[in-house]
């Protein structure tokens, strides 16, 4: 299992992978990093923190 995904692993539809990656992020699943021309999506830590947030 990888700690990170690209929208070039989860793409159908581009435009729909990044609106839903996007919307990840903004609620603080996902951090977007920058690296080289890709933008890597990590696991946030802030929600990793939070133990409400997920459920085992």
């Amino acid at each position: 299992m990888q700690p990170y995904t690209k929208i070039e692993f989860i793409e159908k539809n581009r435009l729909t992978a990044t609106k839903y990656l996007n919307q990840l992020c903004s609620k603080d699943f996902l951090d977007k990093q920058k690296m080289g021309r890709s933008n890597y999506l990590l696991v946030s830590n802030r929600r990793k923190n939070n133990t409400k947030a997920f459920k085992y």
